[in-house]
């Protein structure tokens, strides 16, 4: 008992070091821990921290509303507030992480941000966690960016219409929970309904412009690996890549492959998809116009994946006849959201590559 009110004392006088450690602890556990969307124990952290969250919101404006004072009523306003925090940070860091996986950031850059800047504000605005409201919208948040990626999970299938039922299902589930308060006070729910519902459908508003127009993250699916390569083959159920032997100093800050001239280049990707889903990709490739100074679309080639395989369903696509300069390939779902990218340039050589060989 006596490590109890220890403990007590010191989340009173010093409450931002406690949430802020927990935080911290809490992301690295996710780095280490989360693996995959389609896996039990990744879905059962988040519901989790999903129940924490909304439970001790229920809690805490219950005891305020009602103005309890009893002892275990002080206790809750000290640590339901630290708790909401810290199931909303854990849950932003979890989002990170898969959100970042997925994803070329050039595109997804705005969502990941938004994500980063929750993950932020989430220690420096403590004092809103007294606020129904703001409570409400980052929950129905963090349940909408769950969905987004559970449904497609469940249905074993992606699509406009399945990003739809994730966007109704949540409207739902924050509906629900908004009864739940209406029950506990009908005064305070009442006071906040208008305010409330703005913010949601706010929310829900910014959702769907970041998906029509391809800037969130395409999860489940995530690239797990690409490259561009001068041969790739398959032999016995592994893929061979080849390619002149480039540091990952030279590969990051200067990608340039060469061929021969009028040689062809191979883009190989690994796309995870979660199991049982089987959905359509496409590789996109594109050069840069020197002269008109934009990027042109060369060619574009769709393949089926199926999900289950840990490192991804590898597949590649052939583009024949390139010319010097500089290219770039984006892996894509077919509604147009980026997976990732590979941006090089392509050189001409006489010489004889001494092609590396690498398994895949």
């Amino acid at each position: 008992m006596a490590f109890w009110h220890k403990i007590i004392e010191y989340t009173k006088k010093h409450p931002g070091h406690v949430s802020t450690g927990a935080l911290i602890f809490g992301f690295i556990v996710d780095n280490l821990t989360l693996n995959r969307v389609d896996q039990i124990y990744d879905n059962a952290v988040l519901v989790f921290y999903l129940l924490v969250s909304g439970i001790s919101i229920l809690v805490f404006n219950y005891v305020e509303v009602k103005n309890l004072t009893f002892n275990y009523a002080q206790k809750v306003r000290i640590f339901a507030p630290i708790l909401i925090q810290y199931a909303f940070g854990s849950l932003f860091s979890a989002f990170f992480v898969f959100y970042s996986r997925s994803g070329s950031f050039g595109a997804s850059w705005p969502f990941i941000v938004l994500i980063v800047a929750l993950l932020i504000l989430n220690e420096f605005l403590k004092e809103k966690y007294s606020r129904l409201v703001y409570q409400i919208g980052i929950y129905f948040f963090v349940i909408f960016s769950y969905m987004i990626f559970l449904v497609p999970v469940v249905m074993k299938e992606m699509g406009q219409l399945v990003f739809v039922y994730s966007g109704l299902i949540s409207l739902t589930l924050i509906y629900l929970f908004t009864i739940i308060i209406h029950i506990l006070d009908q005064k305070k729910y009442f006071n906040f309904n208008k305010k409330m519902w703005l913010v949601i459908f706010s929310i829900y508003f910014i959702m769907n412009i970041f998906y029509f127009t391809n800037i969130l993250p395409p999860l489940p699916l995530s690239m797990k690996d690409s490259g561009v390569y001068n041969l790739v083959e398959r032999e016995n159920g592994n893929y061979s890549v080849y390619r002149k032997h480039i540091n990952w100093f030279e590969n990051y800050f200067n990608n340039t492959i060469e061929i021969n001239n009028g040689g062809s280049l191979y883009y190989f990707s690994s796309v995870f998809a979660p199991t049982k889903l089987n959905t359509q990709i496409v590789h996109e490739w594109e050069y840069y116009d020197q002269i008109n100074k934009k990027w042109i679309k060369s060619a574009k080639i769709p393949f089926s994946i199926t999900g289950g395989r840990g490192t991804g369903y590898r597949g590649y696509s052939l583009k024949q006849n390139l010319q010097e300069g500089k290219w770039r390939v984006y892996t894509k779902t077919t509604g147009g959201q980026i997976i990732g990218e590979e941006n090089f340039k392509v050189v001409f050589s006489t010489e004889n590559l001494n092609l590396e060989k690498k398994l895949k």
